[in-house]
């Protein structure tokens, strides 16, 4: 098989670009296009490569949408399990680093756009202060002058007294890069939930996967009348009293045995 991934009987790039008909209107038959889905899946399974590597490769063919939805059914209609995992993971990979991508294009548009507002206003700025030059009387332009011979030394003197406090983590604000980066946490933490699934159970499982960024998400949802954000971070706080209500008596246990022989054996049973 991997004769015929490697060879080039199907090139599924010139394929796309002639896929805007069926056979009889000078198109790309159904039959082709199977076949050449199947032999691109080929590449990406049977690669030497790491797969993300692949992925990369050949993003604008991974992440079109006429593959990915022969994949879905792909992974569908497949009986065999190994089989199924093994594509479901591979459409996972494709679907986060597709995300990944989007979420870095995203970021480095608003990054051009900032800079492009912040050097609108600085020419806006100095444009003001060169007409406010212009109308300045021989008096004004002295009193400016000693104004500047002071900005210096007022400057020094505000950065030895710290100058302006600098926002905490918590006090920074949410992007939209990274509100979109925990869209399927928010997904997963969520309701609606599975047959048997509360809201205690469901943050239990995904415990770990709570980090600082992903509370300020659900804490910004909450603020802005989400309840059921608030439940899931109510829940989260739980949890927590209860881990750190065990961890503080399994500590007592270790230091109760008095021995630092008996309080390592202590530890050993902990692990």
């Amino acid at each position: 098989i991997m004769d015929e991934v490697n060879s080039d009987a199907f090139n599924l790039s010139d394929l796309l670009k002639q896929d805007d008909s069926v056979s009889g209107n000078g198109g790309v038959t159904t039959d082709e296009m199977e076949k050449a889905y199947e032999m691109f899946l080929g590449q990406l399974v049977f690669s030497t490569n790491d797969p993300r590597i692949d992925i990369m490769e050949n993003y604008d063919l991974v992440v079109d949408p006429q593959w990915l939805s022969w994949l879905d059914r792909k992974i569908s209609s497949c009986t065999d399990v190994e089989e199924k995992m093994a594509l479901r993971d591979l459409n996972n990979m494709i679907l986060d680093i597709k995300k990944r991508v989007e979420l870095s294009k995203a970021q480095e548009e608003r990054a051009a756009k900032e800079a492009e507002e912040a050097e609108l206003q600085r020419i806006a700025a100095a444009e003001a202060e060169m007409e406010k030059g212009r109308a300045m009387s021989g008096s004004d332009v002295l009193r400016k002058a000693a104004a500047v011979d002071t900005a210096g030394v007022d400057k020094i003197v505000q950065e030895q007294s710290g100058g302006e406090k600098k926002k905490t983590f918590y006090e920074t604000d949410l992007t939209p890069e990274i509100r979109m980066s925990y869209e399927d946490m928010c997904k997963n933490v969520l309701p609606p939930y599975k047959a048997g699934e509360t809201v205690a159970t469901v943050v239990f499982n995904h415990y770990d996967q709570f980090d600082a960024q992903f509370i300020k998400v659900l804490n910004e949802r909450a603020q802005n009348g989400d309840a059921d954000s608030q439940a899931v971070l109510g829940a989260l706080a739980e949890e927590q009293q209860k881990r750190v209500n065990a961890a503080t008596m399994a500590l007592k246990e270790v230091l109760a045995q008095g021995e630092p022989m008996r309080m390592e054996g202590s530890i050993v049973k902990l692990a």
